[in-house]
Formats: structure tokens, C-alpha cells, sequence
């Protein structure tokens, strides 16, 4: 982790798995941000 970011390096088959380990397949307003501690950046997000 560098700079509060960490990259997180998938192929796009397993995403469907990795997703919800991480809490990313709920909309974020359904969240608490205190229950939210990651964000997802696809592409030129950054």
C-alpha cells in the first residue's frame, strides 16, 4: 500500500468471485462509510 492505495491485480474471470469478497457488489449509498473501507477504480479512474 502506498499513498492510502493499493493496487489489486484480478483477470477479469475471476472478478465475478472477487467482487463480493471485497464488499464491491453493492451500491455504495447502501453502506454505512464506515462499513465501506474500499473503493473500486476501473480504468482511468485514477
Amino acid at each position: 500500500m502506498r499513498g492510502g492505495t493499493f493496487d489489486l491485480k484480478v483477470r477479469k474471470a475471476l472478478t465475478y468471485d472477487t467482487r463480493p469478497r471485497l464488499g464491491l457488489d453493492l451500491d455504495p449509498k447502501a453502506r454505512r462509510p464506515e462499513d465501506q473501507h474500499v473503493v473500486l477504480l476501473t480504468g482511468s479512474g485514477r
